[in-house]
């Protein structure tokens, strides 16, 4: 399989879930196409709707903590969410509820960040090890 149809293949099941099961199949909409622009992208996702766009930005700091704590709270039209560990220990954090050490989605070093997965809209929990002096910084964008 080349690369083009592993990207492809990735798109088709984006466009699946953002669709349902109706999503018209990339491969037969532009079989001759090698090279996509945006609007080709969302008229296979759809059309006339587009792609949601962010209008507010919401950042906070979370203090560290050897316990777990909750770094987002579920917000159903989340679009988007980055997380920067701004202390001196791991940041230990999970997609869903109660990170451990031994139960964590990633782990970030002092400095590091991640950019949460569009669609997630669910809690994010963290914790630190070992003890943190610092903060995660967390920016929540939505409509």
């Amino acid at each position: 399989m080349s690369d083009l149809d592993r990207v492809i293949d990735a798109l088709e099941e984006m466009v699946a879930d953002l669709r349902g099961s109706g999503a018209r199949p990339i491969r037969e909409a532009w079989r001759d196409r090698t090279q996509f622009s945006r609007e080709d992208v969302v008229a296979v996702a759809g059309g006339g709707g587009g792609v949601p766009r962010a209008t507010r930005s919401n950042v906070t700091s979370v203090p560290g903590s050897t316990s777990s704590v909750t770094l987002l709270s579920p917000v159903a039209n989340r679009l988007h969410a980055i997380i920067m560990n701004d202390s001196n220990s791991r940041l230990f954090l999970k997609l869903g509820d109660t990170a451990s050490l031994a139960s964590f989605t990633v782990r970030l070093e002092s400095e590091q960040f991640y950019e949460v997965p569009a669609g997630y809209t669910g809690i994010i929990d963290g914790i630190w090890n070992p003890v943190a002096s610092g903060f995660a910084l967390v920016t929540e964008l939505t409509p």
